[in-house]
């Protein structure tokens, strides 16, 4: 057993450093190095008691290490990726976190371990949960306490300067192409971090898009990036259309053919989720639906830049008063 996990850190170890050096030229900011007996401690072998959120093809636990809580994202093996190739894209996943831990809405990276066979991720402690739980789930047994529409919207306005960092704080944009709401947590102060990067891909120096498989929700996904496999930071946007109409209304889709008025009345029976502590509902149909619109145009060229939509959404909560 001693063998093989030394077996497999040397191999990952291998392919975060190779990763690292081609994306970042080698620069990145230090993490952790744990073992797997430590994660397997920290986290009671993985009790589902300490289960934090589950995906599928991963969970995240809640852990605690030298007396400090951790979340500990733990990759299953056996789960039928539809896709070659997972322990490179944990890899890279690895590599862009190093870069975005010092974001603000990001959950920062403290560390992993290289000696499973698909490298575990461990994060700073999220206090208040995923914020899909915020979308309205009458199956789930605790609903979470409604939040007002302001601190809705500063939850979209600072999702959207993330989204923003990603496509310009590096020599190459990166396209995220999985914003979506159980991609982040919230914090102490209802601030949220993104934490997810498995989908997350550079545009290649002197291209305008990057090529990849197409992964993740249909929903999700911008129509021109179905059909060709080719993505730009547009595709982005759209998912944050979609991200933004479920954050504010509770609906996880819309019809695309559905005309703007149709659209309007039909969301939400013409304005926010109903559970949303609301004085007036004005601005939201008049400016954020229409933001909305403009973020999930058909055409990718109709959709405007996330750091056009980070400025709108914060003129927007500018104007939103604070019992709203």
């Amino acid at each position: 057993m001693a063998k093989r996990r030394e077996e497999l850190f040397l191999k990952n170890g291998s392919l975060l450093l190779e990763k690292l050096v081609c994306s970042f030229n080698g620069k990145s900011n230090p993490i952790r190095s744990f073992s797997d007996k430590e994660l397997q401690k920290a986290t009671n072998n993985y009790s589902s008691a300490l289960d934090l959120h589950d995906s599928g093809s991963y969970k995240c636990y809640k852990g605690s290490v030298d007396d400090r809580l951790i979340c500990v994202r733990k990759f299953d093996p056996n789960y039928r990726y539809p896709f070659e190739g997972p322990l490179e894209r944990i890899i890279n996943e690895i590599a862009i976190a190093t870069q975005m831990s010092a974001h603000k809405n990001v959950l920062k990276l403290l560390g992993c371990c290289l000696e499973t066979q698909l490298p575990t991720l461990v994060y700073e402690f999220p206090m208040d949960g995923s914020l899909s739980h915020l979308s309205p789930n009458p199956n789930r047994r605790i609903q979470s306490q409604p939040l007002l529409l302001k601190s809705r919207l500063r939850i979209a306005w600072e999702i959207a300067n993330v989204a923003a960092y990603l496509h310009t704080a590096f020599p190459r944009p990166f396209i995220h192409r999985d914003i979506r709401l159980a991609n982040f947590f919230l914090d102490q102060d209802c601030a949220p971090k993104l934490f997810n990067f498995f989908f997350c891909i550079p545009i290649p120096e002197g291209e305008t898009h990057a090529t990849d498989e197409v992964m993740g929700i249909t929903g999700n996904i911008a129509p021109e990036s179905l059909k060709t496999g080719k993505f730009t930071e547009k595709n982005d946007v759209f998912s944050f259309g979609t991200l933004l109409l479920e954050l504010l209304t509770g609906q996880r889709g819309y019809d695309l053919s559905q005309d703007e008025t149709a659209l309007l009345l039909n969301c939400g029976d013409g304005g926010v989720d109903p559970t949303i502590p609301i004085e007036g509902e004005g601005i939201l149909e008049q400016q954020v639906y229409k933001l909305f619109l403009r973020c999930s145009s058909l055409t990718a060229e109709e959709r405007p830049t996330m750091v056009d939509v980070s400025k709108e959404l914060r003129q927007i909560l500018s104007l939103t008063p604070d019992t709203a």
